[in-house]
């Protein structure tokens, strides 16, 4: 007994001690667990921030690159307007000079300059009013040209507005005509049924009065009469059952024709005037797509004509500026050329009169 005691006292020690190592290893589990966790949501958020800083980096390098270039461009230009400005004044001063010096050395040359100069002045004002004038003049047919195509275009719209119009009048008026007929046909056969009825049932109680009265007054006298009467009056009246039964028929069939017909007439009449807007459409969207094109096609064309003028405008100015320049080019080498050539004569002749002294000085 003492050792199953110990046995089961050992069991539940070490029961115990396990499970308090259990829960330890758990808790060290645990927090091992948390401790990669939290590592792992530092690396995510410091790649995240070098992300973001690098984005903003780049951003930032981007906005640089592009003020710089601005800068640069700004910069370039004004340099370029201030030697462009230097270079005007420059040419303008050398004209100025050049065209002095042609007045100095022959005066009827300038008179002849000035005069073309005047005329070229002239010349050009009159170039620029014909040329305000005939814009005018092209903006003018233009703007009547759009005039009338709008207004093609507007008649056409309003024609294919008042067709399709007249078209749902026209559905809207046959569908409250058919209704209000069949509403009317309803009503006076409504009230045609009751008249009959009312006057069916005063004939059935006059015909009975009078005829109690007439089997009253044979059945006194004779009996055979009495018998021929009622099957007089039998016959009589399974004849106006059957005379009634086929009127009524024709009537019915009557009334069916008519309406078969008038439905006819309704969708024969409903599919041409849907097969004659549909022609209007196709006629008039032909119409526009012509005149579309014609309007295109010279808009095409007169800004083609502009353009090759403009061009061909813009290309006798360069090729008029390029010749200018290579002409003050050339002169300026051959005005170099020339002064190159003036000093090295000068020097070969103060060389020449040089050695002549001394020889001179020598003999003397």
């Amino acid at each position: 007994t003492t050792m199953k005691v110990q046995s089961f006292i050992r069991k539940i020690l070490q029961e115990n001690r396990y499970n308090r190592l259990r829960e330890a290893c758990k808790v060290l589990q645990q927090a091992t667990r948390n401790h990669i966790r939290v590592n792992r949501a530092v690396v995510i958020q410091r790649n995240l921030r070098m992300l973001q800083k690098y984005k903003l980096y780049q951003s930032q390098k981007s906005s640089a690159i592009l003020l710089q270039s601005m800068a640069r461009r700004i910069v370039a230009v004004c340099k370029y307007a201030g030697i462009r400005d230097s270079v005007i004044l420059l040419q303008s001063l050398i004209r100025g000079c050049q065209s002095r010096n042609k007045i100095k050395n022959n005066p009827r040359k300038a008179l002849v300059i000035a005069q073309s100069t005047c005329r070229a002045y002239i010349c050009k004002n009159k170039f620029n009013k014909s040329k305000r004038a005939c814009i005018q003049i092209q903006a003018w047919v233009r703007c009547r040209r759009m005039c009338d195509l709008y207004n093609d275009i507007r008649y056409s719209s309003i024609i294919a507005q008042s067709v399709i119009r007249q078209y749902q009048a026209r559905r809207v008026f046959l569908e409250t005509k058919a209704k209000a007929v069949r509403i009317q046909s309803i009503f006076r056969k409504s009230h045609t049924r009751s008249e009959f009825i009312k006057f069916k049932f005063n004939v059935i109680r006059v015909q009975a009065c009078f005829r109690g009265l007439g089997s009253r007054k044979i059945k006194k006298n004779n009996p055979r009469k009495a018998l021929i009467f009622l099957q007089a009056l039998t016959r009589t009246y399974l004849a106006k059952n059957k005379a009634l039964r086929e009127r009524s028929a024709r009537k019915i069939q009557a009334c069916y024709r008519c309406h078969y017909c008038e439905h006819q007439y309704i969708c024969l009449l409903a599919s041409s005037i849907k097969i004659q807007s549909w022609i209007r459409t196709v006629l008039h969207q032909r119409i526009y797509v012509k005149l579309q094109k014609a309007v295109i096609s010279v808009q095409s064309s007169v800004r083609r004509r502009v353009e090759v003028r403009r061009f061909n405008l813009t290309r006798t100015q360069v090729i008029f500026i390029q010749a200018k320049i290579r002409s003050y080019q050339h002169r300026k080498k051959y005005v170099n050329l020339i002064n190159s050539i003036v000093r090295i004569q000068w020097r070969m002749r103060y060389r020449r009169i040089a050695k002549a002294s001394l020889c001179i000085q020598r003999n003397i």
